[in-house]
């Protein structure tokens, strides 16, 4: 059984940006992965909400939890502070995670890490355990490899 923690924005503004790309995210999760259990926190709406109705309308497990540390894999999606809050205490455990860069949402945060890396302000194996990507199909190829 794989796991999967995703993180996303459960703010309602975030829904109509971003909800067909997390529409088509949740599909390839059930038709084209290994994965059979979504977890998320948050509350119910934005893209939070998106996940939960795709995860049920595709008969995916999905569980609400506040706790992440007994998932197989890690995914981000377009979010806020939680979200970001979330990526990094992934990062700072060096868990495997995968930033799924829609549109270029997380352009000035890749920045970000990019700066405190060459600056020598973060462990020089930093991308170790990150992916970043911005299609779907490499979603699907990270999937398959981890």
């Amino acid at each position: 059984m794989t796991s999967l923690c995703i993180f996303a924005s459960g703010f309602i503004n975030s829904k109509p940006l971003f909800e067909d790309s997390v529409k088509k995210f949740m599909e390839m999760i059930k038709y084209r992965s290994n994965v059979n259990h979504v977890m998320y926190s948050g509350n119910m709406n934005g893209l939070v909400g998106t996940i939960f109705e795709e995860s049920i309308k595709h008969n995916i497990k999905v569980t609400l939890k506040n706790q992440f540390d007994d998932c197989d894999l890690y995914i981000a999606l377009p979010g806020g502070i939680g979200t970001i809050y979330q990526i990094v205490k992934v990062i700072y455990y060096y868990k495997p995670i995968l930033i799924y860069n829609i549109d270029g949402f997380y352009d000035n945060f890749i920045n970000y890490l990019n700066e405190i890396q060459t600056l020598e302000m973060v462990d020089q194996n930093l991308y170790k355990n990150i992916k970043i990507v911005s299609s779907l199909q490499d979603v699907e190829e990270w999937l398959k490899i981890v």
